[in-house]
């Protein structure tokens, strides 16, 4: 009666899995610094940090968080890596792996998960302030964040700057930021359309935002296509994580969906 009892625990446990998204047990990231001086491998909760210099053989740094590592950017100038994890922590490290600081989800006060972390031409950044990051959440926020000169402070100042309209899109996924044209292409539901189209997909949107001087954010265009990017309920197949990137001349965009199926939207 025991081993019966064990067999049917196990067919009851292979049952409920089948079916269900297969997902990556260990998520694994690549951030590279805009002229490639210095690449970061995340691999889970964990950074590892090479650079040029050797031809990026031997690690010059490393670095063990919390959650899973999801997004980042580097800003070169300064040598600091942004990272965020899959419980919204945010932190900033130095190349040899030693944390600046971090910042909770709770003390960012967010509504929605954040989607991408960018940052623009931080070399001209002035005053009492090193770098300048910014992010993203679902829902549209645009949030900036300056760190101080002094490395051991805290984050100096966390702003509100851009509600995404949500019109023109909604339940945005994924970014990429192209700073030599000021670009921000977005993909997300589209604003105002159907969740999903005949075919059983979402009706998407690629939304393209240029970065001004007083760091808000100005609509350049939008444009349609289908594909899953948000996980539909029910949804059986494999899952991969969405992604859109932009070409360094910023004339072609790219779009992998979770399916893990390529787009070219523009």
């Amino acid at each position: 009666m025991v081993i019966l009892c064990e067999g049917l625990n196990q067919l009851k446990e292979r049952w409920n899995a089948y079916g269900q998204p297969q997902r990556v047990k260990r998520l694994v990231s690549i951030f590279v610094s805009p002229e490639g001086e210095h690449v970061a491998a995340a691999v889970g909760n964990q950074v590892t940090i090479l650079q040029k210099a050797d031809d990026y053989r031997d690690p010059c740094g490393s670095f063990t968080g919390v959650g899973t590592f999801l997004h980042g950017a580097w800003s070169e100038s300064h040598n600091i890596l942004g990272v965020v994890d899959d419980g919204d922590t945010l932190y900033f490290l130095k190349v040899n792996g030693d944390e600046i600081i971090r910042i909770e989800r709770r003390h960012l006060k967010l509504v929605s998960p954040i989607i991408g972390l960018f940052v623009c031409d931080d070399a001209e950044k002035e005053g009492a302030y090193l770098c300048n990051f910014r992010f993203l959440t679902s829902d549209g926020l645009h949030r900036s964040i300056d760190i101080s000169q002094d490395l051991s402070a805290s984050i100096s100042s966390i702003q509100t700057q851009t509600m995404i309209r949500r019109e023109l899109l909604r339940d945005i996924s994924c970014l990429d930021y192209n700073r030599r044209h000021s670009l921000l292409v977005l993909v997300g539901r589209a604003g105002g359309a159907l969740l999903q189209t005949r075919s059983g997909l979402d009706s998407c949107s690629l939304s393209l935002w240029r970065h001004s001087r007083n760091s808000d954010l100005e609509h350049v265009s939008s444009s349609q296509f289908e594909g899953l990017y948000m996980m539909p309920k029910g949804y059986t197949g494999s899952v991969t994580s969405s992604k859109v990137l932009m070409s360094p001349d910023a004339k072609f965009i790219a779009a992998l969906d979770i399916r893990g199926l390529f787009d070219f939207p523009v």
